[in-house]
């Protein structure tokens, strides 16, 4: 190791050492090698620029930094509308003993996944692949995402729950205008209180899911008429039941390039409700309240 005057010796050394691991992270998080690259490389300058000789756990920082990177790539790429330049097959070379590597190609990557993977929002992406591939707590999530420990929670959970099946998993509508087009008539039928066209815009195995932060608010609201919700509800009879006559001051927005809707008195955010449409009916309602998760998301009303 170098002298404390001349770190870049030593720094250089640790960050080779971990390259494997982040290229592994980077590779998985953008689905594209390429692009993979390209992070490691503006990591290491931010790297460069910072005072690495004061970090206790430098594996854990550069994880950090490289997935802030990665963080951002994706935020951009969303707001421009691409996609990953080349797949997630070849984001690390097969036969690799790395164990990073190896998550990387592991049964459920491929073709599919790296599709399922680009339909979820950047921040739903980066908690679910540094928690259930390599391994990084929620606070360690939660402290790349500015968010809370229950937030980065949900939000691996909700990409995991894409990626591994259920009501959510189906062929999503393609056609913003016919997303919105489904969601405009859930608003209308949830305001006007009619219930055979709010269970006809939902699939009978409709999946809701209210974050903790939803959920304390409805309890606290309930005497004003709020609904009352759970962390899970199923099926398109108990969904419909807590949105009838509601929804007042709901509108149809964007969310993270989807169609959704917000609960915005006066303009401002207070609740999105992340939809997933498939064959003209809803098939999942994720509530999002907690206040660092809704800052995070990009919402156009």
């Amino acid at each position: 190791m170098t002298s404390e005057k001349e770190p870049s010796g030593w720094l250089s050394a640790e960050f080779e050492a971990s390259r494997p691991h982040l290229q592994a992270m980077a590779s998985r998080m953008l689905s594209s090698r390429t692009e993979a690259e390209d992070a490691l490389q503006e990591a290491w300058l931010k790297v460069t620029r910072a005072d690495a000789a004061s970090v206790g756990n430098l594996r854990g920082w550069l994880t950090a930094v490289v997935a802030r990177v990665c963080l951002d790539m994706l935020r951009s790429r969303k707001a421009r509308h691409e996609q990953a330049g080349d797949s997630l097959e070849d984001a690390v070379a097969p036969g690799s003993a790395e164990p990073e590597q190896r998550a990387a190609l592991a049964d459920s990557v491929g073709a599919a996944l790296s599709l399922v993977l680009e339909t979820l929002t950047p921040n739903e992406r980066l908690a679910f692949v540094l928690h259930d591939s390599f391994d990084l707590s929620f606070d360690e999530i939660a402290d790349i995402l500015g968010t809370t420990t229950a937030a980065s929670r949900q939000l691996a959970s909700r990409a995991r729950r894409r990626v591994r099946g259920g009501p959510n998993a189906v062929a999503e509508e393609p056609d913003p205008a016919r997303q919105r087009e489904v969601v405009e008539a859930f608003l209308v039928a949830s305001r006007t209180g009619d219930l055979a066209a709010l269970m006809r815009v939902l699939h009978p195995a409709v999946v809701m899911r209210a974050d903790e932060h939803a959920v304390a608010e409805g309890q606290k609201r309930k005497a004003q008429g709020a609904p009352v919700l759970a962390p899970e509800t199923r099926g398109a009879a108990v969904v419909a039941g807590a949105f009838l006559g509601r929804a007042s001051a709901a509108q149809v927005a964007l969310i993270e390039g989807r169609v959704g809707a917000v609960w915005a008195p006066q303009g401002k955010p207070r609740s999105a409700l992340l939809m997933t449409v498939a064959a003209g009916q809803i098939v999942a309602i994720d509530i999002v309240a907690e206040p660092a998760e809704l800052a995070a998301l990009e919402i156009r009303l």
